[in-house]
């Protein structure tokens, strides 16, 4: 990363922190406000009774603060923001990144800035700490310059393959008793086609052939393995494959839309990455200071073994500090310590943090230069394989 993508990155993750907080702050408003409607504290404050001013006060004082935080402090975070999106946008090389060939006027920058903004803050609240708000908020920005077709989801009224009329069948009667496919119901056609269904009697895809139906489970296979294989988040593994396939995929069961020659060509370039991938070497850190600047420039963690972390948690650092890393969830921050007092063992793309009771962390490395070859997919190669 140049240092106009670092601050921007800086800019954008506490913009995302007063995003939260503003949240988390109209959600205890919220709680206060049924609180005091589920009791006779309302009543109280209604008919004026002596004290009940006192939470009149502390209820009014609470909106005030909240109001405060959100003109003030958010005011100013976006901003910031704003004014390192438009100093990143002036660099060429970024521009194309980006996908723009050419400057932006402030007001295109500003629009820009504000549709991303606008797309992403919903979300906010339901991000946990595996998400990369960076990442995400200028995937979605490459969204907005490059859009991806909107996914087809109305319900077909007749079979494609014969023609014929789906309708609600039982797992248990349309796979056979000795089925593996469990309780609860499928789209069916009696040619043999069917669509997934939810438990509420939803109908989840389209109608598909066994060949189908195994070329979408391959791909959603796929999509989970880019995640471990290149330290990808899940929004940045659908953007990939969204891209692939020119439709917009937002989960994994968005999957049970695509059609058979969108799941072939998008299992086929991920055979073409995951070689890619495979065949090209890094240069992994090899000391604590080459670690901290790999995090720098990007570098993420996966867990294999450390102290409150589940196996495969993918660690995205927000801050990197001579001491450590913080990192930002759904609970606030959790720092990360990688104190020089500390012994470090490294091998290749494995690191080792021993501490003094001999108790080892194991973390794999992943280099950003792996994203980059995944994200800067070549367009001859879309061709040549789309082709294929």
């Amino acid at each position: 990363m140049n240092e106009a993508e670092i601050k921007l990155k800086r800019a954008v993750y506490e913009l995302f922190r007063v995003v939260r907080m503003n949240a988390h702050m109209k959600k205890a408003q919220s709680e206060l406000a049924y609180l005091l409607d589920g009791s006779d504290m309302s009543l109280a404050m209604f008919e004026e009774r002596p004290g009940s001013e006192k939470l009149e006060d502390a209820k009014a004082y609470f909106e005030t603060l909240a109001a405060k935080v959100k003109d003030s402090y958010g005011t100013r975070s976006i901003a910031a923001a704003y004014n390192r999106f438009k100093m990143a946008l002036d660099d060429k090389a970024y521009r194309e990144s980006l996908g723009l060939s050419e400057d932006l006027t402030n007001e295109e920058k500003s629009s820009l800035f504000k549709k991303a903004f606008d797309s992403v803050v919903p979300a906010a609240e339901k991000w946990d700490f595996e998400h990369d708000f960076f990442s995400y908020f200028i995937e979605t920005v490459k969204e907005i310059i490059m859009p991806t077709g909107e996914m087809d989801t109305e319900q077909e009224e007749n079979c494609p393959y014969c023609d014929g009329i789906p309708q609600k069948i039982s797992k248990g009667d349309f796979f056979g008793p000795r089925s593996a496919e469990g309780d609860g119901y499928v789209w069916g056609c009696e040619c043999g086609a069917y669509a997934v269904m939810s438990d509420d009697g939803k109908v989840l895809g389209k109608l598909g052939d066994t060949l189908l139906h195994q070329k979408r489970n391959l791909l959603k296979g796929a999509i989970c393995e880019l995640c471990v294989l290149a330290g990808m988040t899940s929004f940045e593994s659908y953007r990939w494959f969204s891209i692939i396939t020119g439709r917009r995929l937002d989960s994994v069961a968005d999957v049970e839309y695509l059609d058979l020659d969108a799941c072939n060509l998008a299992l086929r370039m991920f055979i073409c990455i995951k070689q890619k991938i495979q065949n090209t070497k890094y240069n992994y850190p090899k000391d604590r200071g080459e670690l901290l600047l790999f995090l720098l420039d990007g570098g993420r963690l996966i867990v294999c073994n450390a102290y409150g972390f589940q196996y495969g948690n993918l660690i995205i650092p927000a801050e990197i500090g001579p001491e450590g890393i913080r990192i930002f969830g759904k609970e606030g921050k959790q720092t990360i310590s990688f104190s020089d007092t500390l012994q470090y063992e490294f091998k290749g793309d494995q690191m080792f943090i021993v501490h003094p009771s001999g108790r080892k962390e194991k973390f794999r490395m992943l280099p950003t230069e792996i994203r980059d070859l995944i994200m800067s997919l070549r367009e001859e190669d879309f061709l040549a394989l789309k082709g294929a």
